[in-house]
């Protein structure tokens, strides 16, 4: 449901742009992940966000986990490039391990 999610949390003041995508989880397997470019002086969190948008989706679409970026990858045509989100996302989880 990550185009609702979407819909819901850009309603959010402090939001400039969000996309919603599926991340790794060692228990879940996958959970959806709030991507966020927040607006200046904004200091916003997960349980926040959750409870802003509780009364407006069901418990099992509001989001898992929520990740900080300065802007969303764009593909050429404007469209958020879930493909490129979703490898940024993997890089930040799964960091190269130094030797």
């Amino acid at each position: 449901y990550p185009v609702e999610v979407e819909a819901v949390l850009s309603t959010h003041p402090d939001i400039a742009a969000v996309a919603v995508v599926a991340s790794p989880d060692e228990v879940m397997g996958e959970v959806g992940t709030a991507v966020i470019v927040a607006r200046a002086g904004a200091t916003l969190t997960l349980d926040a966000l959750r409870d802003f948008a509780a009364d407006r989706l069901g418990r099992y679409k509001l989001p898992d986990a929520v990740q900080f970026i300065d802007a969303l990858p764009l593909t050429a045509g404007e469209k958020v490039d879930r493909t490129a989100l979703a490898r940024l996302l993997t890089i930040a989880s799964n960091p190269p391990s130094s030797r």
